[in-house]
């Protein structure tokens, strides 16, 4: 996504999203606008895959996956935050700095699809950018006791804990 955000055919789709947000198919906007908002853009994302015997989840940034087991709650995925030790440490070999939990003192997470200002180091391969997209991946052996997964974005993980959110479901 990171690579085709930085190509002619995804800066078009930035415009048509653009317009469509707007209401309007408006003028053609100007292929600075385009990538001004590509540069400052960005969403997290978290996946699962469930076959037969397991469950596999993978996310980039603070969407979180979570499986209610039974009477237990098992957390498939970690919320990548600036204040988390490996990802400080990556944010500042990169050249970058945390304040006040923010990346710059402006981005409250660490891993993100698009938000290309940040992933502007050149001699950096993807994985080590200051944010980078490289999912975290995990799987769990599927049980009998399996009742639903909750996939979510820090809209719901800023106001419940894992535990809530399960109880809630439930």
């Amino acid at each position: 996504m990171d690579e085709l955000l930085q190509t002619e055919e995804g800066l078009n789709e930035i415009e048509k999203i653009a317009n469509h947000i707007r209401g309007t198919d408006g003028a053609p906007m100007k292929r600075s606008e385009r990538v001004s908002i590509t540069m400052s853009a960005g969403c997290t994302a978290v996946v699962a895959i469930i076959t037969k015997t397991h469950i596999y989840c993978a996310n980039s940034g603070d969407s979180r996956c979570v499986l209610g087991r039974a009477f237990t709650t098992h957390e498939l995925s970690d919320d990548h935050k600036p204040d988390n030790i490996e990802e400080r440490e990556r944010i500042e070999a990169a050249g970058g700095f945390v304040e006040e939990g923010r990346v710059r003192g402006i981005l409250s997470l660490s891993r993100a699809l698009g938000d290309l200002e940040y992933k502007q180091s050149g001699h950096l391969p993807v994985e080590k950018q200051m944010i980078t997209c490289v999912p975290d991946r995990d799987s769990v052996e599927r049980k009998n006791d399996d009742q639903f997964l909750i996939l979510a974005c820090d809209g719901i993980w800023d106001c419940l804990t894992s535990q809530e959110a399960v109880q809630m479901t439930r």
